[in-house]
């Protein structure tokens, strides 16, 4: 089996094994760290190129890297800014357990049963959240389509003296369907507490540099808040992968 056949099926969780279930979050070392192409599609979009899929991202090619560490259940891609260094995006898919020879009624056969966590990371300020959407997809010979999803959800990644509000997310998936892709949206109002003396991206000044809505009753003490204008997150299609929704 070539490289890239590999890549595939490792992309997709399908390990091969003796036994008829694998739990695959015992798979965490990464083997693959690689720049994968980029193809300037106009000023602010750039088409991404890999092993696995090839998208579009909101960027121009010439501000961001992109890299993606592969590992035996995961597949994670990371966008960073040229000039700064910083990350902008993070997004990937993590398998979670994988059930071979199991009866599927929909398809009428025996087919490997996959479920799945696909994940995308977004950055304000010092605040990271992500946006989680759990899946399960039916997988047998070439026939591959997402079958069940569970409950979308948004958690906090970063660290520090902050928190969310007003929380809602959604998707569009339909119970009964099975469907080549999925959208999954999230909208939050960021609240952080600071004060006048703290230093770096919690900083009153840095705060405000990143749209943050400031306001103190003594000069002392702050609350910082930010409620995107629209929902974000992410559209996923089992054949052509990522499309982030800003």
């Amino acid at each position: 089996m070539n490289k890239k056949a590999i890549c595939t099926l490792l992309s997709l969780g399908v390990i091969i094994t003796n036994t008829g279930m694998i739990n695959a979050n015992e798979l965490n070392s990464p083997t693959l760290n690689t720049e994968i192409s980029q193809e300037a599609i106009s000023d602010n979009e750039v088409k991404i190129k890999s092993d696995y899929y090839s998208f579009n991202l909101p960027y121009n090619k010439d501000d961001i890297n992109i890299t993606y560490k592969e590992y035996e259940n995961k597949v994670e891609y990371t966008v960073t800014s040229k000039n700064t260094g910083e990350i902008l995006t993070v997004f990937g898919e993590e398998t979670i357990k994988i059930e071979k020879n199991i009866y599927s009624e929909k398809l009428g056969r025996m087919a490997t049963r996959l479920s799945k966590n696909l994940y995308q990371n977004h950055y304000k300020g010092p605040c990271t959240v992500r946006v989680n959407q759990p899946i399960t997809i039916w997988a047998q010979g070439s026939f591959r389509a997402i079958d069940t999803a569970g409950k979308p959800t948004l958690t906090q990644v970063s660290g520090g003296d902050w928190s969310m509000s007003s929380t809602t997310v959604k998707n569009n998936w339909k119970n009964g369907q099975q469907s080549m892709s999925i959208t999954t949206t999230a909208m939050t109002t960021l609240t952080v507490k600071t004060t006048a003396t703290t230093v770096g991206s919690f900083s009153v000044s840095n705060l405000r540099k990143a749209g943050f809505s400031v306001a103190s009753s003594d000069n002392k003490n702050y609350i910082a808040r930010f409620t995107p204008e629209k929902y974000f997150g992410f559209k996923w299609d089992i054949e052509k992968g990522y499309t982030p929704i800003y």
